[in-house]
């Protein structure tokens, strides 16, 4: 037996389309706002899951109220989590001792020459 036009259809479409699309996207965003904040996408796929099972399949006719709030707090927790990573300012955290003379932490205050004071011997000395 052969494969329906429809079945060869829906490979091509799941294999091109889809695989394609997500995979633009995927490397659209770690190009435009880096790897980091790239994988708060994965995040999101419970939520659209979910979603996408309850308008398109039904999933939630029959389930108890509390289990589709518990989805629900969930789904805001994650949106939540998300948005508390994407604000703020960026931090950067850095141990090493290039990174500290840039930001003058172990400059001499009186000459400004990197001296290797760390910051409590500064302190102490002042």
């Amino acid at each position: 037996q052969s494969a329906s036009i429809k079945s060869w259809l829906s490979i091509m479409y799941l294999g091109v389309i889809s695989t394609v699309v997500a995979y633009s996207l995927y490397f659209f965003l770690i190009r435009t706002v880096g790897s980091v904040k790239q994988t708060l996408v994965g995040y999101l796929l419970p939520v659209f899951g979910v979603a996408e099972g309850a308008l398109f399949l039904g999933d939630w006719s029959g389930v108890q109220w509390y289990i589709i709030l518990l989805e629900v707090l969930g789904t805001i927790l994650i949106c939540g989590g998300i948005f508390v990573v994407n604000s703020g300012k960026p931090k950067t955290w850095s141990l090493s001792s290039v990174d500290a003379a840039k930001e003058g932490a172990l400059d001499d205050p009186e000459d400004g020459k990197a001296t290797g004071i760390n910051a409590q011997e500064r302190l102490d000395r002042s």
